[in-house]
């Protein structure tokens, strides 16, 4: 105690470094779970450092927006907006959920003038239920999925010019013919391809034997929410602002292909549907960025068995969860998911054990199955 005494600021940085290694290893939903140490040596609040020399702080939870990016408040803009489930209408009054003034009955965003509605983007309609469908009488949500139907007095199918019935196998053909099929390219498909993803895409770049021709926007722990607004740039440049956005670089080049593979280090972050939401407003930027790029979604890549059994947060379970809303934001016209676990797991869903070096990642020699698998999952327009 003497010693405390006569010495403070030992006993305050004892304090302060028990403190951090607490935030940094306490709690299912830390901020710094997927922030590993790159050593053995480091102590137990390297994570927590790391963390806060990208500028994630203790305080800078997800749920309450407060991620920020070099330009200050921009990114809670861009959240706040991802995961809102506010609509606006023309009239300019804005709803929440089914709150929807002048409908009886209605269940979607973005619909005016109804009766009773189930769907999304529905104007002008005495009962439907569909996505963006106009000036309809009687539709049959049943078998109109996704499509976009008008001028139709009763419509049973889906995309019917005219406003003929359409048996489901012929439904099924003309869904069939209008979505591309998947072929097999070789490498020079990736000449003008861009990869964006974290520590596993990092990985793709140095063991995958394309960064000579495919371009990588690719750093560890790098997250969804966070993607287009880093805390901390990650795309080089060549001139002298030296490192610029993900969002600034998408501004400045055009891509062919773009593939994203981000969600493990989110796990810990919201739930399932928020992390959609968010997946989705980045998918809308980039499109609106990249309007002639084919864009693909990769799912989540599972761990490994011994991780699954006993990783409450990190298993195939949860990964499952938020897989599923990225097969959602797939149209099959210009946004495609691609299901990246088929080839690298076992039979039990797991990713293959000896191909993994910690759970989670692929050794070097197995990048390649992964590469073989984009190459036979190609759009080719």
């Amino acid at each position: 105690m003497k010693l405390f005494r006569g010495c403070p600021v030992l006993l305050l940085l004892l304090v302060t470094g028990v403190l951090f290694s607490g935030i940094s290893v306490r709690g299912e939903r830390s901020l710094y779970r997927d922030i590993p140490a790159s050593s053995g040596y480091e102590p137990a609040c390297a994570p927590m450092m790391k963390g806060i020399h990208d500028g994630i702080y203790p305080w800078s939870m997800w749920d309450v927006s407060l991620v920020k990016g070099e330009k200050g408040d921009a990114l809670i803009r861009f959240v706040d907006a991802a995961v809102s489930s506010d609509v606006e209408f023309p009239n300019g009054e804005t709803v929440s959920g089914d709150e929807i003034p002048g409908s009886e009955s209605l269940s979607a965003n973005h619909g005016e003038g109804s009766g009773s509605l189930s769907g999304n983007g529905v104007k002008e309609a005495d009962s439907l239920s569909g996505n963006e469908m106009a000036g309809a009488k009687s539709l049959s949500g049943n078998s109109v999925k996704g499509n976009v139907v008008s001028g139709n007095d009763s419509v049973s199918g889906a995309k019917v010019p005219g406003g003929e019935d359409m048996s489901a196998s012929e439904e099924e053909g003309v869904r069939a013919s209008e979505t591309p099929a998947f072929q097999h390219v070789e490498e020079d498909y990736f000449d003008d391809a861009l990869f964006i993803g974290d520590s596993r895409t990092v990985g793709l770049f140095e063991y995958g034997h394309i960064e000579d021709r495919a371009v990588f926007y690719a750093k560890t722990s790098l997250m969804i929410y966070e993607v287009m607004e880093n805390p901390k740039a990650i795309v080089k440049t060549d001139d002298e602002r030296n490192f610029i956005t993900v969002e600034e670089a998408l501004s400045e080049r055009q891509f062919g292909k773009i593939y994203i593979m981000l969600g493990l280090n989110e796990m810990g972050f919201g739930t399932p549907e928020s992390f959609g939401k968010a997946y989705g407003a980045v998918i809308g930027r980039i499109r609106e960025l990249q309007p002639e790029a084919v864009i693909y979604i990769q799912s989540i890549m599972h761990v490994a068995d011994e991780k699954n059994q006993t990783d409450p947060v990190y298993n195939n379970t949860n990964i499952d969860l938020r897989n599923r809303p990225l097969m959602e934001l797939a149209d099959n016209q210009n946004v495609f998911y691609l299901d990246i676990n088929e080839v690298l797991c076992d039979e039990t869903g797991c990713l293959v054990s000896d191909w993994t070096f910690d759970q989670v990642h692929l050794k070097a020699a197995y990048y390649q199955v992964w590469k073989d698998f984009l190459l036979d999952h190609a759009i080719v327009r």
